[in-house]
């Protein structure tokens, strides 16, 4: 007696009355296809004896991804930076581009809006629902406070980038910067830095949670040969605050400074030191595509990497419907790597 033939989507499709598409998606779990159609679908291929074959469906995995999808809609890109500025134009060309590269890959376009203010909350909300905008990435990169939001989170999936929040409500891609910080330090070490110390001022330090000044401490626990000493964090950027960076280079030998302010460079230059030849300077983010700091010794976060995360994980929220504050905030973090510029050895 001949044996059945091994039972197929086209089986499911025929005995259902449906397209061979529509049975693959609900396999899938795709959320184009209705709960009631899935569970019929499901329901057929249990009872035919449909078993999926492992090695076809990741081969047609593969196709799926590697291939342009059709139009889907429209996401929005928000941030607070100014395209009018040259260094805030810098940081919209890291990330903006690739975004919507990728965005288009998937099938979607991502516009973007500068400039962005929390009191501008509730009108942006009103033009994407009315847009039928419902991915909302932000790239908000200081004082932010979502609870001062008049959001109208409900309706929207969104996903936070840039500054850390004083209260995190949202899901959040962004740099890893803990590893990147360790990386730094690191990678200072190992091209002969003895004495490296952080100096930056109280107020970006302190927006940054002391990120740089407790990775020093912990890169010291770590490595005995490099024994932490206190950061100097100044209050302004004037006379006075050079002063009290070339007193805390002399009394403790500072051969490599790790700082988050960019005019670093010229500080150093006015109280007599050059830079790399007298003293080394690294910093926590540089920028090797562009911008003022491109030619800088530091950590590249890596943009193009945090910007294709964030529309991925944008987009499977809105195809999810995963739309509102969600109960458990999710963190995903992309670390970044050095970059060889030309203020260390």
């Amino acid at each position: 007696m001949a044996s059945k033939s091994r039972p197929t989507l086209r089986t499911i499709a025929d005995h259902l009355g449906i397209h061979c598409a529509t049975v693959s998606r609900a396999l899938r779990g795709d959320t184009r296809i209705t709960d009631a159609v899935r569970q019929q679908v499901n329901k057929a291929a249990e009872k035919l004896g449909y078993k999926r074959d492992s090695k076809l469906s990741e081969l047609m995995k593969h196709l799926r991804s590697s291939k342009q999808r059709s139009f889907q809609g429209t996401l929005a890109w928000i941030t607070n930076l100014d395209p009018a500025d040259a260094d805030m134009k810098a940081m919209i060309d890291q990330f903006l581009p690739p975004a919507q590269k990728r965005a288009e890959k998937l099938g979607y376009t991502l516009e973007a809006t500068f400039n962005v203010k929390p009191n501008d909350a509730p009108k942006l909300a009103r033009i994407f629902r009315a847009r039928g905008i419902h991915g909302v990435w932000a790239s908000i990169f200081w004082e932010v406070d979502y609870d001062e939001w008049k959001w109208d989170w409900k309706k929207f999936a969104f996903i936070h980038h840039g500054a850390e929040p004083k209260r995190r409500i949202v899901d959040v891609v962004d740099a890893d910067d803990r590893q990147n910080i360790q990386h730094l330090y690191q990678s200072l070490a190992a091209r002969g830095y003895q004495r490296i110390g952080v100096a930056t001022t109280d107020h970006l330090e302190r927006e940054a949670l002391f990120e740089l000044t407790a990775g020093r401490t912990r890169f010291a626990m770590q490595n005995p040969a490099h024994p932490a000493f206190e950061p100097c964090l100044i209050k302004a950027l004037n006379a006075a605050g050079a002063a009290k960076i070339a007193k805390w280079i002399k009394k403790h030998k500072v051969d490599c400074i790790v700082s988050r302010w960019r005019g670093m460079t010229d500080l150093l230059k006015s109280i007599g030191y050059k830079v790399p030849t007298d003293i080394g300077l690294a910093y926590v983010t540089v920028r090797p595509d562009g911008g003022t700091q491109h030619h800088a010794s530091g950590i590249d976060v890596n943009a193009a990497m945090i910007a294709s995360t964030a529309i991925d994980t944008l987009i499977s929220a809105v195809e999810h419907r995963r739309f509102g504050l969600p109960a458990l905030p999710r963190q995903t973090l992309v670390p970044g790597r050095w970059h060889q510029g030309d203020t260390t050895r």
